[in-house]
């Protein structure tokens, strides 16, 4: 999906960088390249679910299946700051 969007943001930019030349205005950049979704691939890692990962010594986080969409999930993050343990969840 991310070299998807790489490939899809480059296009989009030609089209409207032909447009904006026209209008004398100055060209604009992709938010990233395809080359940069690929190097971020290769950081990329499998976690499982309901498993709590150390992202730092203070942040811990656990993903856990959100079932609305297959595939999704929900992550918790658990964030100690001041003494003091937070948890903060998207889904």
């Amino acid at each position: 999906m991310l070299q998807d969007s790489a490939e899809i943001q480059d296009k989009n930019i030609k089209q409207e960088n032909k447009r904006r030349l026209r209008a004398n205005q100055e060209p604009r950049v992709p938010l990233y390249t395809l080359d940069e979704a690929k190097a971020a691939m290769k950081l990329f890692s499998i976690v499982e679910y309901t498993q709590t990962y150390d992202v730092t010594d203070k942040i811990q986080a656990r993903f856990q299946n959100a079932g609305h969409i297959m595939g999704s999930a929900s992550i918790e993050l658990f964030i100690t700051e001041d003494g003091q343990k937070k948890k903060l969840v998207f889904s």
